[in-house]
């Protein structure tokens, strides 16, 4: 199957490759994230990868560079991304979000876009309180403006990162 022949090229790729596909695939792992820009990109490859990994994926066709907009994205927007993303490691997936988030909340939050993108990013930073809390306000969020299947997930996630003691939070969810 397609998926298969996906996963078996993702993981033949080579260690540094392999980890800048994943940083790409936490950034563009929705279709409503914005594509990341290139000095955050590399920002954040600085610290879990390699540029030359970059130009690797590039090579092989599988990540875009728009030198226009200074921005990078899968050749396939919608199924590599979701993919690799729902393929990691759940602690390596939390780090890169943490990243992600830390790194774009030093931009100011200031537009809408910019804040909905810093919320799902610490949406799957990790099982936490913060995870919890940016999951219910942005698939609250998300139900609103009409995308219910992004909501559900949210807050379903959130949903089963809540303890049976919380039994408060979790009825609020379940409304």
């Amino acid at each position: 199957s397609t998926r298969d022949r996906l996963l078996a090229q993702y993981r033949d790729l080579p260690s540094l490759d392999r980890t800048a596909l994943e940083v790409l695939a936490c950034w563009c792992c929705r279709p409503f994230l914005p594509p990341p820009g290139e000095s955050d990109v590399l920002e954040v490859l600085q610290k879990h990868a390699s540029l030359q990994a970059l130009y690797n994926l590039q090579h092989h066709g599988i990540v875009r560079h728009d030198l226009i907009n200074q921005s990078y994205s899968f050749a396939d927007d919608d199924y590599l991304p979701v993919l690799i993303h729902e393929q990691m490691d759940l602690k390596v997936r939390g780090t890169l979000h943490a990243t992600i988030a830390a790194l774009l909340d030093t931009h100011g939050g200031t537009t809408p876009q910019l804040r909905q993108t810093i919320r799902f990013h610490r949406a799957f930073s990790a099982i936490s309180p913060i995870a919890v809390r940016n999951c219910i306000v942005l698939g609250r969020e998300f139900l609103q403006n009409g995308m219910c299947l992004s909501a559900i997930e949210l807050l379903e996630k959130a949903r089963n990162q809540i303890g049976s003691s919380q039994w408060k939070l979790r009825s609020t969810i379940e409304l």
